[in-house]
């Protein structure tokens, strides 16, 4: 009887203490940001990083993106570019025999939007909150149908093998009319939309500059 006596008492007072402090929790310890911001803005050591593509001299391809959010971010990186001539060599050593990658470490991975959205992570160029990143992966979605509606147009190369040089000529003419004209529009529109709607001036409504803004103008 002793016991449960006991063990009533010491229920009851930690209820009571429970339902004093409670309530008092929220204004003793208040958290002026989110907790997936506030771990994020701690320090943390950069793994070593190497990005490695095709060595292109104009708008610098895939990789472009990757190598401008590490830059703007501040984060240390090796760029390495490969000579076509050396491509057919290298090709059997690379990840899925494409390009590019990027060694993290000892560890190299593929795939161009998997890389920025990792090293956008690193250089804090891509939001913590989901709905931040929901808009800026909306973006990127964006980024990647301009792609497609393009792609028809590289296509090209193979199939003019088999034509004559009047007939190449006059499927290229085509293909720029109805993308220039008909396809890129359409989804060039929407990202302009995106642009001028956007309430901070980047296109994807973000506080600062974030990677999405790279893969539309790389």
């Amino acid at each position: 009887t002793f016991n449960m006596s006991a063990r009533f008492l010491a229920g009851a007072g930690v209820g009571a203490v429970v339902g004093y402090c409670l309530p008092k929790v929220s204004a003793l310890s208040p958290m002026p940001k989110p907790i997936e911001e506030t771990i994020g803005a701690l320090p943390s050591p950069t793994p070593k990083l190497k990005i490695t593509y095709f060595e292109l001299t104009a708008e610098g391809g895939r990789a472009q993106a990757a190598r401008q959010a590490l830059a703007l971010g501040g984060v240390s990186f090796e760029d390495k570019r490969i000579p076509f001539a050396e491509w057919h060599t290298l090709k059997h050593t690379a990840r899925n025999g494409q390009l590019p990658e990027l060694c993290v470490d000892d560890t190299t991975f593929g795939q161009s939007e998997a890389i920025l959205r990792y090293v956008g992570k690193l250089a804090r160029l891509y939001p913590t909150d989901p709905l931040e990143a929901l808009a800026v992966d909306e973006v990127m979605a964006h980024a990647n149908d301009l792609e497609m509606t393009i792609a028809p147009m590289t296509a090209v190369g193979p199939l003019a093998e088999r034509l004559s040089n009047t007939q190449a000529d006059e499927l290229r003419a085509s293909l720029v009319d109805v993308v220039c004209d008909d396809l890129a529009p359409v989804v060039l529109a929407r990202l302009e939309k995106l642009a001028a709607t956007s309430p901070t001036g980047w296109i994807a409504g973000t506080a600062g500059p974030p990677i999405a803004g790279f893969r539309v103008a790389p």
